[in-house]
C-alpha cells in the first residue's frame, strides 16, 4: 500500500504529492485545514465533496515554457497565509511534490516574511526532492518575490 509522500516545511505548511483516498485521513490527523491543489490536470474536488477540509485549485502546468499565473499564485498564497494566521495548517500538492507545490510553498513563505535565500534552504532541507533550480520553479519564485517587494502581491 502506498503511503502519502509529504514533508513538513514549517509547523503549519506541508508539501507533497497528490493525496488519494485514505490519505485525507492522514491530512485530517495532521490538522490540515486548507489543501492547495497545483495540478492543472487534476481538479480532484474529492476534498470539497467530502467536506473534510477547504480546497483551493490553482491549475498550473509543470513546463518551463508555460509560466505560472502570478495572479492565481498571489490569491492562493494570501488565502494560505490567512489560514495559517487563523491557526490552520496548509497542505500543498502537485504530482510528485517537486515543482508546482514547491512554488506555492515558496510564495506562502515569502508572504510570511521569509527571504528567498532562507526559504530555499528551508525547503531544500525539509523536502530534499524539491527542485528549486528547475527553470519554471526558479522563475516563478523570482517573479513572485519581485512583485511582493514592489508591493504588488
Amino acid at each position: 500500500m502506498r503511503s502519502l509522500d509529504f514533508s513538513r516545511i514549517t509547523d503549519n505548511l506541508f508539501v507533497g504529492r497528490t493525496p488519494y483516498g485514505k490519505d485525507y485521513e492522514v491530512l485530517k490527523r495532521l490538522g490540515v485545514t486548507l489543501v492547495i491543489n497545483m495540478r492543472a490536470e487534476w481538479p480532484s474536488g474529492f476534498i470539497s465533496r467530502q467536506r473534510l477540509v477547504q480546497e483551493v485549485w490553482v491549475p498550473s502546468v509543470d513546463n518551463r515554457f508555460v509560466p505560472f499565473n502570478q495572479e492565481r499564485l498571489v490569491l492562493a498564497a494570501r488565502q494560505a497565509v490567512q489560514e495559517i494566521h487563523n491557526g490552520g495548517k496548509v497542505y500543498v500538492y502537485c504530482r510528485k511534490g517537486r515543482h508546482r507545490s514547491v512554488v506555492m510553498a515558496a510564495c506562502i513563505l515569502i508572504l510570511l516574511g521569509q527571504s528567498t535565500r532562507v526559504l530555499s534552504k528551508l525547503i531544500s532541507k525539509q523536502r530534499p526532492i524539491a527542485d528549486l533550480h528547475a527553470v519554471q520553479v526558479a522563475t516563478a519564485i523570482a517573479l513572485f518575490d519581485k512583485a511582493h517587494r514592489k508591493g504588488l502581491s
